[in-house]
């Protein structure tokens, strides 16, 4: 008879869409049969995570819905009876255990939904820490977004179902009219951190995120910008063989994703939209700078940014500050070495308080060794034909504010937003990036029909 649904955020930093129900005639479908309906013209992603029940929405008392008086959801074993599966083996048995407790929910079954359930990008690290603690080592996390549910997922690490080759291409949010907007890894080296980005973009939008290979093997050489650029490219054309593309990338992604650009319209291909989202710094010295400036405040006081748990005790906190400090009344001209040396005193504090240290939190350092070459020996062979559309921090007048990155395309379009380099795909800013990148896709499609 009608429906409320909201974002609630019962647990700290866990939001989650809840849907309040006034049924026509007194019955109660169940929560499968109302997610099935809903999936059937709704992104997942647009899927509530829990659905309540009421006789009546409460009224406040200038006449509107109350939503603060809202109950909670409380996600029991009644709202999913219908469709509960047990665990049948060892593994789906720990993959549940895993579930209900990092999820919250009591009695997932096998057939569940990680991502129905209220899981998100944070959560899943969560899950995969623990996979790789007590199950298996090495699962890439991006397999969630394939397997998305514990039979499936224990099915790969049972080796009943083979995990597909390692493949660039990460399907963010399927489906959809628009052509696909590919968004390049960062220097952390993963894409989940683009889930709120593609769902902040048009329902229709589908989004890909690409993501980079096993550093592992570049300890000793770390690859160059090229030859990732021309891997990706290889990746994409095998998905889609001819342009237009459109295409984007952030930090250190900014740098392969133009160079993929360049060798698309070198193939002959057109590309008809290039996005760089706070892209590290082009060449020269006064931009590297002002890059590295703008962003080691807040990479300082924000500690889970590195990987880290959120739990870090506060002594440990106290000290990173301290130093930090220190270390940026530097000169100028010792900026990019200390910009290094305060990433590695973060980590030599964390190992010191003897908390553990997890698989993604050593990929991490790896990851950041293997970009920080890359980026500091890429040298464009060439400029791309056509307008660089820029979603950057924005920075002090007396920096470089495209950071190099006009002397190398047909022109620039600047969009800024007052926050920090990681900023820009989180909450709350990552909406109005959204809408910024969004409102670009829609006219140069538009152009393109």
């Amino acid at each position: 008879r009608d429906a409320l649904v909201l974002a609630r955020e019962d647990t700290p930093g866990d939001k989650r869409l809840v849907a309040y129900l006034l049924s026509a005639n007194g019955t109660k479908p169940t929560t499968s049969t109302l997610r099935n309906f809903l999936q059937e013209t709704l992104p997942d992603y647009m899927v509530p995570n829990a659905f309540v029940p009421l006789d009546a929405f409460p009224i406040s008392p200038n006449g509107k819905v109350d939503r603060r008086a809202l109950p909670a959801p409380n996600q029991d074993v009644a709202s999913r009876e219908s469709s509960y599966v047990a665990p049948r083996s060892r593994v789906e048995s720990q993959l549940v255990a895993m579930w209900e407790d990092i999820l919250k929910v009591p009695q997932v079954g096998v057939h569940d939904n990680f991502f129905a359930l209220g899981g998100h990008s944070l959560l899943a690290t969560q899950v995969f820490a623990r996979i790789d603690k007590q199950i298996v080592k090495g699962l890439p996390i991006t397999l969630l977004f394939q397997y998305p549910t514990v039979a499936q997922l224990a099915a790969v690490i049972e080796g009943q179902r083979p995990s597909d080759a390692w493949s660039a291409l990460v399907p963010i949010k399927e489906g959809g009219t628009r052509p696909p907007f590919y968004m390049v890894h960062g220097g952390a080296g993963h894409v989940f951190n683009y889930q709120k980005l593609a769902d902040n973009l048009a329902d229709d939008q589908p989004f890909y995120g690409v993501q980079p290979p096993d550093w592992t093997g570049y300890r000793v050489k770390p690859p160059r910008v090229e030859t990732l650029a021309r891997q990706y490219v290889d990746e994409i054309r095998q998905f889609q063989p001819e342009g237009p593309y459109y295409l984007g990338g952030f930090c250190f992604g900014g740098m392969v994703v133009y160079e993929m650009a360049r060798l698309l319209q070198l193939a002959g291909q057109e590309v008809a939209f290039l996005a760089l989202i706070e892209p590290s710094a082009l060449g020269n010295r006064k931009s590297l700078i002002s890059e590295k400036q703008t962003g080691i405040g807040p990479q300082v006081g924000e500690l889970p940014l590195f990987g880290f748990d959120k739990n870090v005790p506060q002594s440990i906190m106290g000290k990173v500050r301290r130093a930090g400090y220190g270390l940026m009344m530097r000169s100028r001209r010792g900026l990019m070495r200390t910009f290094l040396q305060l990433k590695r005193l973060v980590f030599s504090f964390y190992v010191a308080s003897g908390a553990p240290i997890m698989r993604r939190h050593r990929d991490y350092y790896l990851m950041e060794f293997v970009t920080g070459k890359s980026r500091r020996e890429y040298r464009p062979d060439g400029s791309f034909d056509g307008q660089i559309d820029m979603f950057m921090v924005r920075r002090n007048r007396f920096m470089n504010q495209t950071l190099g990155w006009d002397k190398v395309a047909s022109g620039v379009q600047m969009c800024q937003f007052p926050t920090h380099h990681i900023g820009v795909i989180q909450e709350p800013y990552v909406q109005e990036v959204a809408a910024a990148l969004q409102a670009r896709l829609d006219e140069v499609q538009q152009a393109h029909d």
